[in-house]
């Protein structure tokens, strides 16, 4: 419980006061960014000033092997249906059922900059907008670099193999 000194005069919460992620939505390997405030409940309108923010990187708990896990086999491609859905990079890897989380990264051929994210599908996942990391969308010519490794826990396999997808037409966007 916090004071009323804090309370907005109209009675209003800030536009975000928290968010709840349920523990079957963390992925393993993940690095969250934590901020926290308090929020007095009897009264439903103080607030205090938020924290600063702390990162945390979730990891299950060790089960099974305590070995790294073994390193993916990886296959890509690049798909477009000519308009009629968004294109993309198919990414698909060997099944290992010890990992708990996969780290994908991909990056335009040339960048040195990977773009990273973290799948809990168990045998592949796709890259589908890469403007968020690269400013630009699929264009004809253009080839992807992508590599992927596994995670058990805190255990980490080595990168994959490199594999290219080329983009092969201009999407209609």
């Amino acid at each position: 419980m916090i004071g009323h000194s804090n309370f907005t005069p109209d009675g209003n919460y800030p536009d975000v006061l928290t968010q709840t992620i349920s523990k079957n939505r963390l992925i393993n390997g993940e690095t969250y960014d934590i901020a926290v405030r308090a929020v007095n409940d009897e009264e439903g309108r103080s607030f205090s000033p938020v924290s600063a923010n702390q990162k945390f990187t979730y990891y299950i708990p060790l089960k099974g092997s305590h070995e790294k896990p073994k390193t993916p086999t990886l296959k890509i491609s690049y798909y477009n249906d000519h308009g009629s859905d968004e294109p993309y990079i198919n990414i698909e890897w060997d099944v290992n059922p010890e990992a708990d989380s996969y780290e994908i990264q991909y990056r335009l051929k040339g960048s040195s900059k990977w773009a990273t994210f973290f799948s809990k599908t168990r045998s592949g996942d796709i890259v589908d907008d890469p403007t968020n990391d690269f400013g630009q969308d699929f264009k004809k010519g253009q080839v992807y670099e992508v590599r992927v490794r596994a995670l058990h826990s805190n255990l980490i396999s080595d990168w994959s193999e490199v594999k290219t997808a080329r983009v092969d037409v201009t999407p209609n966007r």
